[in-house]
């Protein structure tokens, strides 16, 4: 006769290897039934960076078809998230460098193009830190923030080209600052012919400096310009937003009013352009997608309220209104960057994965996701859903499913390289699988089940009663998983 703890001990084991077996059948149907999307041929093997494997196992030996820039990825992820046995102890370094430090560090290294270079700086600049409160209206103003940031540090790398490119016509001297790095510009590439050195006009200045990030860099201009009754308003909103990052709520409507009463009488460009960007209209001066950007976001930063509403109206136009359609029409292998960069400097991470996945494949795609899931910047998806839901109530609003990306992703090397795949499973620690298991452990099971590598991953009892360190110490420092796996 069997006791009622024995037959409850049994259940309970029974129950457990019943919601293993669930956990690995989904496992196992996510992969098969997302096939590896049309990857670029890897470029030339570079087995020589390949990690030392852990042992002689044949699973950890073999390398498998891998770009040099994957490995570098991988480095990194695994200096992230290994931890250091310190005292017989494994402990996280506190020496490390940040997670978008080293992943940018991978994608030049790895000979990555201009396009693919200029989209993961864009990415980690917007996501590559966590925000201070997820709070409305203070989120929306920081990615603003961070967004016309880019913008603008870009507008000044772009200055800095021309005038290299026409020293003699630049005539850029003295003491380097953004007001002569502007002049330089506008001696070049200015299109008035005003009263200042140069032939710039003092609106001119004053629209670049604005649009440079730097209002303070056109102070002399604003000084001259005291003499246009007409524009004190905006003579007094550009003093301002020299002082300060926003403008007050008195000077914004007096601001509206002029606008109101002068607009027909306003014949300068970049005194329109002035007016446009600080009350949110539709951006006059622009020759690309970045000034049109720039142009919206620039709105909001100033604004003295910021209404998420408008925010969110920014978003809708980029991902729904325009969408795929607009500015993707020569195939994602043509246009992907542009669409990259608009939703990625809304604030809409999911869906700019999304976009890098179908364009660049997985490796880019699952190393974006991963810096923005870290970050708590990438709203999570069911384990169960397609790579991306998204909310038909609300039209701006996705979700990215990271499990299945990594699954995507680690396929093609989970039975070649174990290491380099737990280091990406770890990622899903915590994340909830079909019968509310922990995916890193199921992902960590099916390894073990699958190669049988089970010293190599978790260890080996030792004749004392005690274990041997595995590759799983390396990332947890509590083993919560041998039990359920044996």
């Amino acid at each position: 006769m069997h006791s009622k703890d024995d037959v409850s001990d049994y259940e309970a084991e029974l129950e457990e290897r019943s919601r293993l077996q669930i956990e690995r059948a989904f496992f196992n149907q996510t992969l098969l039934s997302n096939p590896l999307p049309s990857l670029k041929p890897p470029g030339r093997k570079d087995k020589e960076n390949m990690r030392e494997p852990a042992s002689a196992s044949r699973f950890v030996a073999q390398s498998g078809e891998v770009t040099r820039r994957e490995l570098l990825y991988g480095d990194r992820i695994r200096k992230c998230r290994v931890l250091i046995p310190v005292s017989r102890r494994y402990i996280q370094s506190s020496r490390r460098k940040p997670l978008d430090k080293m992943l940018l560090e991978a994608t030049t290294e790895g000979g990555a193009s201009e396009n693919l270079e200029i989209a993961w700086h864009s990415f980690a600049a917007m996501f590559g830190d966590r925000l201070a409160t997820h709070e409305e209206p203070a989120r929306s103003n920081e990615l603003v923030r961070r967004a016309t940031g880019v913008l603008e540090k870009q507008f000044c790398s772009h200055m800095r080209d021309c005038v290299s490119r026409s020293l003699e016509r630049a005539q850029m001297g003295g003491v380097p600052s953004m007001r002569s790095l502007i002049m330089a510009y506008l001696k070049v590439h200015g299109t008035s012919s005003g009263d200042l050195e140069g032939g710039v006009s003092a609106w001119e200045l004053a629209y670049h400096a604005l649009r440079a990030g730097e209002v303070a860099a056109a102070k002399e201009a604003l000084s001259s310009l005291a003499h246009f009754p007409r524009s004190a308003v905006l003579v007094a909103a550009l003093n301002q937003l020299a002082g300060q990052p926003r403008l007050n709520e008195e000077t914004k409507m007096k601001l509206r009013t002029e606008w109101r009463h002068e607009q027909s009488h306003v014949g300068d460009v970049h005194q329109r352009a002035l007016y446009a960007a600080l009350l949110g209209l539709e951006p006059t001066h622009v020759s690309n997608l970045e000034e049109w950007l720039w142009g919206h976001l620039v709105a909001l930063r100033v604004d003295p309220a910021l209404p998420a509403a408008i925010y969110a109206d920014l978003q809708k136009q980029i991902a729904v209104d325009l969408g795929e359609s607009y500015f993707m029409q020569g195939g994602a292998s043509a246009e992907w960057s542009h669409y990259f960069t608009a939703l990625t400097l809304t604030g809409q991470p999911e869906r700019a994965v999304k976009v890098m996945f179908d364009a660049e494949g997985a490796s880019e795609a699952v190393h974006m996701a991963i810096l923005a899931h870290e970050n708590k910047l990438l709203a999570m998806a069911p384990v169960t859903e397609e790579l991306v839901r998204y909310e038909s109530a609300t039209p701006t609003r996705c979700q990215l499913n990271l499990a299945r990306l990594i699954n995507i992703y680690t396929k093609t090397f989970e039975l070649t390289d174990i290491p380099r795949s737990l280091d990406y499973w770890y990622f899903l620690k915590g994340v909830e699988g079909p019968t509310r298991g922990d995916i890193f452990e199921t992902a960590v099971s099916r390894a073990v089940y699958l190669t049988g590598e089970i010293g190599l991953i978790l260890g080996k009892r030792t004749k004392e009663g005690g274990r041997t360190a595995g590759l799983i110490d390396e990332l947890v420092s509590e083993i919560t998983v041998t039990s359920r796996i044996e």
